[in-house]
C-alpha cells in the first residue's frame, strides 16, 4: 500500500513535469514562429516602401504603393491590406496575395499602418478618411504597428507586438508639407 501511494506521487510529479515542459515548448514555438514571420514581413514591407514613388491611401487599413521595379522606371502596384475579420496583414501584387502576418489582433483604434509627413507630423486617420488624396500626397514615411497572437486549445495565448521603424518613401516627391 505504501509502495502504491509512493508510485502515484512519483507518477504525478513526472506527468506534471512533462506537461509543464510541453507547454513551455509550444510557447517557445509560438514566439519563434511570430518572430520569424515579423522579420520576413518587415523585410518585404521595408523593401517595397523604400522603392515606392507613390502611395495611395484607400482607408486606414489599406494602401497601395507604386513600386519601381527596374532601373528604367517600370512600376508595379503593391497593395497592403489589414483584414480584421481574417486577422491577417496581406501583400497583393497583380492579383497574387501573400499573407505577411497572421493572427493579427489590432483593435479598431490601433491602426496597423501609420503615415507621417516630411515634418514628422502624423497623417491622422481623420486625414485619410476625409481626404485620402491629400493624405497620400503628404505621406513621406510609413510605420507598421501590429499585435500578433498564437493560441492552442488549453494553452495560454502567446502575444508578440511588431512595431517597425518609420520607413521612408525615398523615391517619392512630397508636394506639400
Amino acid at each position: 500500500m505504501i509502495a502504491t501511494a509512493l508510485m502515484v506521487v512519483i507518477t504525478g510529479g513526472v506527468l506534471s513535469t512533462a506537461l509543464f515542459m510541453s507547454k513551455g515548448g509550444l510557447n517557445a514555438s509560438h514566439y519563434s514562429d511570430m518572430e520569424q514571420q515579423a522579420r520576413r514581413g518587415l523585410e518585404i514591407f521595408a523593401r517595397d516602401v523604400r522603392m515606392a514613388n507613390k502611395i495611395t491611401w484607400i482607408d486606414t487599413n489599406q494602401m497601395v504603393l507604386r513600386v519601381v521595379t527596374s532601373s528604367s522606371g517600370l512600376t508595379t502596384d503593391v497593395q497592403y491590406i489589414f483584414d480584421s475579420a481574417a486577422h491577417t496583414f496581406t501583400r497583393n501584387v497583380g492579383g497574387t496575395s501573400e499573407v505577411l502576418f497572421s493572427g493579427v489582433t489590432n483593435s479598431d483604434t490601433d491602426y496597423p499602418m501609420s503615415g507621417y509627413k516630411l515634418t514628422g507630423d502624423p497623417v491622422t486617420p481623420t486625414d485619410i478618411a476625409t481626404s485620402p488624396a491629400q493624405a497620400s500626397a503628404n505621406t513621406k514615411e510609413i510605420q507598421l504597428n501590429l499585435t500578433c497572437n498564437r493560441t492552442r486549445t488549453g494553452m495560454a495565448t502567446s502575444t508578440s507586438r511588431v512595431i517597425s521603424a518609420r520607413f521612408i518613401l525615398r523615391n517619392k516627391l512630397v508636394t506639400s508639407i
